[in-house]
C-alpha cells in the first residue's frame, strides 16, 4: 500500500513538473523572448516572407568591402540578438578588420511567440533538422519553406551582393550547433 501511494505521488509529482516547464515556455515565448530588429525578406509563390534577424549591415545594397561573413545560429531559447553580440565579440576578438566582416544571426520563430506580422515565417522545435514553416495565426496559407531553404536564401543573398565574399563560417550552440550539423551533412548548394 505504502509503495502504490509513493509511486502515485512520483507519478503526480513528475506530470505537474512537466506542466509548469511548458507553461514557462508559454510565459517567455510570450513575454521576455527579444525579437530581432532587422527582418530578412524574400519572395516565394508571389508572396513576401521574413524572418527576423540581426545584422552588423543592411542586406539591402551591394558591398564590396565584405571579404567574410559570420552566421550566428541561436539555440532553442531563440535569443539571435544574444548569439548576434556573441559574434560581435568574436569579430573584436580578431586580428582583422571588423569591416571586412558582415555578421548575421537569423531568427528561426516558433509556434508560441507573440508577435503577428504579416508574412513572419514560424515553425515548431523541427527547425533544428530543416523542418517545414507552419501556417499559423495571422500567416495562414503561406508557403512552407524549411528553415534550410531559408538559410539558404540568405547565403544567396549574402553572396549576390559581397561579391569579394572568400568565406561563409556558420556557427551554433546547443540547438543551433544541431541545426548546423545537419545544414552541413544534407547541404549541396555550397561548397
Amino acid at each position: 500500500m505504502y509503495s502504490t501511494m509513493k509511486k502515485i505521488i512520483i507519478i503526480i509529482l513528475i506530470i505537474s513538473s512537466q506542466l509548469s516547464l511548458l507553461g514557462c515556455k508559454n510565459l517567455y515565448f510570450k513575454y521576455i523572448l527579444k525579437i530581432a530588429p532587422d527582418r530578412f525578406t524574400f519572395e516565394e509563390e508571389q508572396t513576401i516572407l521574413s524572418i527576423p534577424m540581426c545584422s552588423s549591415h543592411p542586406l539591402v545594397t551591394n558591398s564590396h568591402q565584405f571579404e567574410y561573413s559570420l552566421i550566428m545560429i541561436h539555440g532553442g531559447g531563440l535569443t539571435a540578438k544574444n548569439y548576434f553580440e556573441l559574434g560581435q565579440q568574436v569579430v573584436n576578438s580578431l586580428k582583422i578588420d571588423k569591416n571586412r566582416i558582415l555578421v548575421l544571426a537569423p531568427q528561426f520563430l516558433e509556434k508560441g511567440v507573440d508577435i503577428e506580422e504579416k508574412g513572419l515565417l514560424f515553425w515548431d522545435q523541427r527547425w533544428r533538422g530543416g523542418g517545414k514553416s507552419l501556417s499559423i495565426n495571422l500567416n495562414k496559407d503561406l508557403p512552407e519553406l524549411s528553415s534550410y531553404e531559408v538559410l539558404d536564401r540568405l547565403i544567396n543573398v549574402v553572396t549576390k551582393q559581397n561579391p569579394r565574399l572568400r568565406r561563409i563560417i556558420i556557427l551554433g550552440h546547443s540547438a543551433g550547433g544541431q541545426f548546423v550539423s545537419r545544414y552541413a551533412a544534407v547541404n549541396n548548394r555550397h561548397e
